[in-house]
């Protein structure tokens, strides 16, 4: 297999990771297989608890090395995780998809089997006898789809893109501290909070009985104020994204957009925080 990138780099390696997502903790890497492009049939399969006994990844990470991965956040959180070096040159496949899509519609999404079809494979690929493991078989799938999109890639952007979820990667493992002292209190008194807000925003619109939205109550609001406001099927429209839309139209209900967008996306008792005190994505 010729390797387009043979001036550039010594070797290319295709890896990808299987992971443990705990909500609020860093992600915990369960095997890692990768193989060489140019010897695909040669795959490194490397599972748990071994991987922690492994000081460094069984491929490359210097800069004569490129990897390539799909979702390179997770496989670099995985790195973070054990203690191995990051890599220094990196592709990440599905960022490259969504880059090559941009501006059009993706018919069978933005993941991994949208990006296969997208270039013209298989939505099943990689299914091969001579692998027994799924991982493996995963890998393959992964080597082909790299294949189907190699003499696309513009390296020196696709490498500054990598460099990029490196970084995103780093930002996840490290998570958002959290107040702990101050969250147990909050989660206390947050339905009174809520009552509050609650009765102090509504005295503007009167479309809450009892803390809860009344659509009708809303619908009497836009009629009296001579609002209009977009419907489905003959119904108001009241997704939060169709508040923030009509925010803009009508700056007046921002603080009703506000209350909705908390009352139905955020409570602090759902926030999921490590012993390290941080919560993560």
């Amino acid at each position: 297999m010729m390797n387009r990138f043979a001036n550039d780099f010594s070797t290319v390696w295709v890896a990808i990771c299987g992971r443990k997502v705990v909500h609020g903790h860093p992600l915990q890497p369960q095997y890692i297989v990768a193989a060489n492009a140019d010897q695909p049939t040669r795959i490194v399969l490397v599972n748990s608890p071994e991987l922690e006994d492994c000081l460094t990844p069984p491929y490359p990470t210097g800069p004569y090395c490129l990897l390539v991965t799909f979702d390179a956040n997770e496989l670099i959180a995985c790195h973070i995780f054990l203690g191995w070096p990051v890599p220094e040159r990196i592709i990440d496949l599905s960022v490259e998809f969504r880059n090559a899509s941009n501006g059009t519609r993706r018919p069978c999404g933005a993941g991994f089997i949208g990006a296969r079809l997208w270039f013209g494979l298989s939505a099943s690929g990689g299914i091969d006898a001579r692998f027994s493991s799924g991982a493996e078989r995963e890998l393959t799938a992964v080597l082909e789809l790299f294949e189907a999109m190699r003499p696309e890639l513009d390296l020196g952007r696709a490498l500054l893109r990598g460099r990029y979820m490196c970084a995103v990667a780093r930002i996840e493992s490290q998570g958002v501290p959290i107040d702990t002292e101050k969250l147990e209190p909050l989660c206390k008194c947050w339905p009174a909070i809520l009552e509050s807000v609650v009765q102090r925003t509504d005295d503007q619109f009167g479309v809450f009985r009892f803390g809860r939205f009344q659509p009708n109550l809303f619908a009497l609001w836009l009629q009296q104020t001579r609002r209009e406001w977009p419907r489905v099927d003959g119904q108001l429209d009241l997704r939060v994204s169709t508040f923030r839309d009509m925010a803009r139209v009508y700056p007046e209900t921002r603080p009703l957009k506000e209350l909705i967008t908390t009352l139905q996306s955020f409570h602090p008792s759902a926030l999921a925080v490590d012993t390290d005190g941080r919560n993560r994505v």
